[in-house]
């Protein structure tokens, strides 16, 4: 009787071996068909494994610096929208109230017009953007202006004219106050309620400075406002002044009187919200010259990186197919060597 010597075994164990390390090289092989890169990139790349780490690193930064100048243009748009409608309302009620001066009831028209223009503004300026109110500074999760009926600034508006002047504005001896008075007044205690601190307290939620869209690793840029701005204040001044004051009491001079410094307010405000929508699209200029160069960036390391990394599918697709035809052979002899007995040896 023959024994069965090591020969056999080891050819056996070779044979395992071998249909082993098939199996392995072929999930690699499938593995890099389905994700079109290097099972083992810094097997291949070796020395320069350094420089694609950089590269990715970079790459992340690139796509995060993207998605937040997207965001930030979004709300430099929606911004800059917000601040046309504002500069729309102010000129559309710069010329109602011009023409209140000879309208037939014109002070009565002008007083509701300036309640409703009250309520547009503070719909326009408290826009928000998944919940970011753009126009509260740093503040943003807080409405920036405060409603006016019934609010701080109402109230704050018609002590001071009681004060100064020792009756209510609904009183009939408002029609006893003379221009010379109104205009001291407009240009005196009433205007310091627009004024900080108290306009911070009575009227505005916001911060003066606004959150920075920051790009790249040191660059920031200012492409937001905030209702505390002058602009924004004197137009706001000027409707509170109509709705106190024009409700039929004053006399002819004092409700001119009224009419001319409501409206020199209103047409500086819309000088400046147009400086504020200068300054904010020349920023956005930069913000969008800064995401182009870095979308460049973007689509060099995505070609350096996939020059690289990737592999060559047509010859992973016959390397697929020579390790299957392989693996097949293997099992196949496997199975003839499983079925040896020790009877072939006797």
């Amino acid at each position: 009787m023959r024994s069965v010597g090591p020969s056999f075994l080891s050819f056996q164990m070779h044979a395992q071996e071998a249909t082993r390390q098939s199996q392995t090289a072929l999930a690699k092989a499938q593995i890099e068909l389905s994700t079109q890169r290097h099972s083992d990139v810094s097997l291949q790349l070796s020395s320069q494994t350094g420089r694609n780490i950089r590269w990715h690193a970079e790459l992340e930064n690139a796509i995060a610096s993207i998605d937040s100048g997207n965001l930030h243009q979004t709300r430099a748009e929606v911004t800059q929208a917000s601040l046309k409608a504002a500069t729309s309302l102010a000129s559309d009620f710069l010329q109602q109230l011009v023409g209140s001066r000879s309208a037939e009831n014109g002070r009565a028209l002008i007083q509701q017009q300036a309640k409703n223009v009250m309520s547009s503004l503070q719909d326009i300026l408290n826009v928000d953007v998944n919940g970011t109110f753009l126009f509260a500074g740093r503040n943003q999760l807080q409405t920036p202006l405060q409603a006016y009926s019934g609010g701080p600034a109402e109230v704050q508006t018609q002590a001071v004219f009681q004060l100064q002047f020792g009756i209510s504005t609904t009183d009939p001896l408002v029609q006893t106050i003379t221009a010379a008075q109104i205009d001291a007044f407009l240009n005196g205690n009433f205007r310091d309620i627009f004024e900080s601190p108290n306009w911070e307290t009575t009227v505005s939620n916001a911060t003066n400075e606004n959150v920075l869209a920051r790009f790249g690793r040191r660059e920031s840029i200012d492409l937001l406002s905030n209702v505390n701005e002058k602009p924004i204040r004197e137009f706001y001044q000027a409707i509170v002044a109509v709705i106190e004051l024009s409700e039929g009491r004053l006399n002819d001079d004092s409700f001119e009187k009224l009419v001319d410094i409501s409206a020199a307010k209103v047409s500086s405000a819309m000088q400046g919200l147009v400086d504020i929508q200068a300054r904010v699209g020349m920023n956005q200029k930069a913000l969008q010259n800064a995401t182009d160069q870095m979308k460049s960036r973007k689509i060099w390391l995505n070609d350096a990186i996939s020059k690289t990394e990737s592999v060559d599918t047509y010859e992973v697709a016959t390397r697929i197919n020579q390790l299957t035809t392989q693996l097949e052979a293997s099992y196949s002899v496997t199975s003839r060597i499983s079925r040896i007995s020790l009877l072939n040896y006797l």
